[in-house]
Order: structure tokens, then sequence, then C-alpha cells
């Protein structure tokens, strides 16, 4: 299955009977996931995973690559997948109110302090700037 959205995001269903896998080839998507640990639910990018742990979230993987990870509630778990390694380069967790901005060469902003419903107002067609 493959969803693509007004808003140019592209997610590709990769799940099975036992897990619970999305793929996020672009753009921007809000998921909404109840925690069952027998299917973990995962959202796959071109150089990290998203493993969610119960929550509601926002993930905005940008047209230059960059990856930004906003929790809302909940707990999420991100790592770097780099290719061949079989440990992560880096790996972090973010609890409701935080969020981690990433390349796929490291970090661009590590975990961080959040006014988490600003994050997602482009969800009631707002937008807000400053300055």
């Amino acid at each position: 299955m493959l969803l693509t959205c007004p808003t140019q995001t592209v997610l590709a269903w990769m799940g099975s009977p036992s897990d619970r896998r999305v793929r996020l080839i672009r753009g921007e998507a809000y998921f909404q996931v109840v925690h069952d640990p027998s299917r973990p639910f995962r959202i796959l990018l071109a150089h990290s995973e998203v493993q969610v742990l119960g929550t509601r979230f926002d993930v905005y993987q940008m047209a230059n690559g960059d990856v930004r990870v906003s929790v809302i509630s909940g707990t999420v778990a991100v790592e770097a997948l780099d290719d061949g390694q079989s440990v992560p380069s880096w790996s972090r967790r973010l609890t409701s109110g935080q969020q981690i901005e990433y390349s796929p060469v490291g970090l661009v902003a590590d975990v961080h302090s959040i006014v988490a419903p600003k994050v997602i107002r482009w969800r009631q067609g707002m937008l807000e700037t400053q300055g």
C-alpha cells in the first residue's frame, strides 16, 4: 500500500501480521499509536528508524533529507541506521514535549523541549510565524 497526501507526503506500508512498519518516503505525517509489545510500530526513513512506544508524535522528512521528530505525548526511540553497521551511530529516547532534528550525517539539534501543540497546528491548516 502506498499513500500520497495533498501535502506531498508519501508513505508505504511494509508491515506483517507480527510487525507494524511504515516507510516515510517524503513529507510529514502525524501518528497516534497504541502500544502493543507483540506488534511493535516502526517508521523507517532513509537513514533512521523511529520506534513507537505508545504515543502521539509527528515525523517530518524534509526535501533535503533532514528529519524532525516531535513527541506530543508518550515516548519514542530514534536511532541512526548507518549502512553496513551493526550498531547505530546514535540513539535517543524522546518523551512528551521533546523534539530532535537530524540529517543523514548526524544530529542537527539534539533532544530539546518544544511547545508540542504548536508543532501539529498544520493539521488544522494553521501557519504560525515569528518575527
